[in-house]
């Protein structure tokens, strides 16, 4: 099952996508060209920024083996309360113009109010830096993106119960990318 619903906001499309999963049941992600406010929640996110393409999914697990992303238990928006494990899945298509050159990538979480989070004694701010340099191919026909798979795995963390947070993807400190998810209420 697919469905898919596109409309104009501004210059810009949006696509709204449903598929079914094994069990009949739906999931949605959503492509735009911009990334969206603060108060938007998806399973996955695709946006366009400055020639930028990336796709962020929470999921229980990720791995990069052979350049490829492998995701295990992808898409959830719900999770707690109490601690969980839970990884980042990213794909970054690399603007050709990008390429041969170090880009600084990274994931921060922040609160439904936009704030940092913390945990921890002394609490810390939630979020992964790395570098990465992407290369042409010999061959590859110019304008082609180039791919940049990226799995960050969490240890058991524990957010407040009935809270909504996002992860921020941002390269060279301009986000690219946002997903979001809540705890749920205390029993």
């Amino acid at each position: 099952m697919h469905h898919r619903r596109g409309h104009r906001q501004g210059r810009n499309r949006v696509d709204r996508h449903v598929c079914g999963d094994a069990r009949g049941r739906a999931r949605r992600f959503l492509t735009v060209n911009q990334a969206p406010g603060p108060d938007a929640s998806n399973d996955a996110a695709t946006f366009a920024v400055g020639g930028w393409d990336a796709t962020v999914l929470v999921c229980d697990a990720a791995q990069v083996a052979d350049g490829k992303l492998y995701v295990l238990g992808g898409g959830w928006s719900l999770c707690g309360p109490g601690p969980f494990v839970h990884s980042l899945a990213v794909k970054i298509d690399v603007p050709w113009d990008q390429a041969n050159r170090k880009h600084a990538l990274t994931a921060r979480l922040v609160n439904e109010d936009g704030a940092p989070v913390a945990l921890g004694d002394p609490p810390q701010e939630l979020r992964f830096e790395s570098e990465f340099e992407v290369g042409r191919p010999p061959g590859m026909v110019e304008g082609t993106p180039l791919i940049v798979p990226f799995a960050i795995g969490l240890g058991p963390i524990d957010l407040p119960a009935d809270a909504g947070y996002s992860w921020i993807v941002e390269i060279d400190g301009s986000e690219i990318a946002r997903t979001s998810f809540r705890t749920r209420p205390s029993r």
